[in-house]
Formats: C-alpha cells, sequence, structure tokens
C-alpha cells in the first residue's frame, strides 16, 4: 500500500531536480551575461566565455551548493525509484515461473540484470552526485585540483551510471517481450479482463530512445570536453560543452518524469484489469 501511495507521486522526486537544476544554471548564467561577462581569476588567460564552475566560485556559491544538492538529493530516489517501478511485477515472474518455460525464465530473470545492474547503476550515480556536490563546496578559484579530480569523478560515473540505466532497459523490454510470450504460449486464449500485469510495459521506448540519445550526446561531448581542455587548450569551446553536457542532464531527468508518471497512470490500468468484467465495464 505504501509503494503504491508512493509510485503516485514518484514523479514529483525528478521535477525537483529538474527545477533547481535549470535555476542555478539560470541564475549563474545571468549572473554573468548581465556583469558584463567579466574575466574570473580562475579562468586561464585565453578564455573568453565562463566554466559553470567559474561563476559558481564567486558571489553565488551558496546558490551554487544549495540547488546542486537539492538536484542531487532528488536525482538518486529518483533513480531507484525507476528501477523499483519498471522491474518485473510479481504478479509477472510467478506467473511465468509456474509456466512451462521455466528454464526461458531463469535466464532472463538473472540475477545480474534485477540486482547487479540497477545496483551498480545506482552506486555509480551516487559516487556522481557525491562528487558533485563537493567539488560546489572546493571550488575551482580556491581549490583547483581538487576541483578537477572532483568533476572528472563526477562527469565518469554519471555517465556510465545513465548508460546502465538505459542498458538495463532495453534489458527490460526483452524480458518483458520474453515472459509475455511464454504466458501466451501456456494460454489457449487470453481474455482482456483476465490478462495479467504481465501485458503491461512500464517503460516507454520513446523516452528510452530519448534518454539513449542524450547519454550518447553527453559521452561524446564530456570526451571531447576532456581533449579540449587538457590537451587542445580551447578553453572557450570546452566551456559551450560543459554547459550544452549539464542542460542534456535536465532533458535526461525530464524523461524520468515522463517515465515515472507513466508508471503512475499504470496504477489505474492494473486496477481496472483487476475489477470484475461487470465492474470495468
Amino acid at each position: 500500500m505504501a509503494l503504491t501511495k508512493l509510485r503516485q507521486w514518484a514523479f514529483v522526486l525528478p521535477t525537483i531536480t529538474v527545477s533547481s537544476w535549470l535555476a542555478m544554471l539560470a541564475a549563474l548564467f545571468s549572473s554573468w551575461y548581465t556583469s558584463g561577462e567579466p574575466r574570473y581569476a580562475s579562468e586561464e588567460d585565453t578564455q573568453k566565455i565562463a566554466f559553470i564552475s567559474d561563476i559558481g566560485a564567486q558571489s553565488l556559491k551558496p546558490l551554487f551548493i544549495i540547488c546542486t544538492s537539492l538536484s542531487m538529493a532528488t536525482y538518486i530516489p529518483s533513480t531507484t525509484l525507476y528501477f523499483l517501478y519498471m522491474s518485473p511485477s510479481s504478479d509477472a515472474i510467478r506467473d511465468s515461473s509456474s509456466s512451462s518455460s521455466t528454464a526461458s525464465w531463469k535466464s532472463v530473470h538473472s540475477i545480474w540484470t534485477r540486482i547487479v545492474l540497477p545496483l551498480l547503476s545506482t552506486l555509480l550515480s551516487l559516487i556522481g552526485a557525491t562528487a558533485l556536490i563537493l567539488l560546489t563546496i572546493f571550488d575551482t578559484a580556491r581549490y583547483p585540483s581538487v576541483h578537477r579530480s572532483l568533476l572528472s569523478a563526477s562527469i565518469t560515473t554519471h555517465v556510465v551510471g545513465c548508460g546502465l540505466l538505459c542498458g538495463w532497459s532495453f534489458v527490460r523490454i526483452r524480458q518483458h517481450r520474453q515472459i509475455t510470450l511464454s504466458n501466451h504460449d501456456d494460454d489457449d486464449f487470453v481474455d482482456k479482463f483476465s490478462s495479467t500485469a504481465v501485458d503491461l510495459l512500464p517503460i516507454s521506448k520513446p523516452s528510452l530512445a530519448i534518454k539513449s540519445i542524450f547519454v550518447a550526446a553527453e559521452f561524446a561531448l564530456v570526451a571531447l570536453f576532456a581533449i579540449m581542455t587538457w590537451w587542445l587548450k580551447r578553453f572557450d569551446i570546452a566551456a559551450i560543452m560543459e554547459w550544452a553536457v549539464v542542460l542534456m542532464f535536465a532533458g535526461y531527468m525530464a524523461c524520468l518524469i515522463g517515465d515515472l508518471w507513466g508508471a503512475r497512470v499504470e496504477i489505474r490500468v492494473e486496477q481496472e484489469v483487476d475489477m470484475p468484467i461487470g465492474v470495468a465495464i
């Protein structure tokens, strides 16, 4: 009952993440732009466009810390709830395990896909979120070496964690297809009022495709960011890429809002499926 109640409002968490994240970025960019695009002490000699960390190390540092902390504090529970509500339902597992395709069920519901991937993705995201909060405290103006190390750890673990989430989602779609086919093969007739929740796929394929594009683009931009920053010393291009990556994170989280909203809508569908035929009509 508690999980069902939480499921109805789970979409609020990524909504807070996106709102606080975009509000922070807007405040930082507006402060830099309206101040006449000043050059900060932490910037390189050839740099004209400020990095987010350069602006966040100035007077808006408290806002930088608070908004980042709020975003990350709601980001981790959002991904955890995503794994929880997008996993196969207990009905689906029970029905599949009792079917004649037990061997197939064991393969698609392995410990790796049901526990290891979600746990690893959440752990990496947690490390990335922690590093991101710490780098707002150890700013680039006062602790440059620590800040750079935290930045590398945050970006790397975030991208890998998001990639694992997308990979797990593709596996879930395949699992759903196999479970559904195995159950339908065992039943000569499946009535729409007697079918179980196994027929309902909570994962939105368009949302998954968009998230995957965001993650792939983030990976490419992060690689180029590293090249531009540490090898080619093209700091203005690197700054633009950094702003693009953090905006893509907002887009990624917006997809999670849609996913968890879809899980909320699915509750009503499952309730209608479980109703007696006369009531459902």
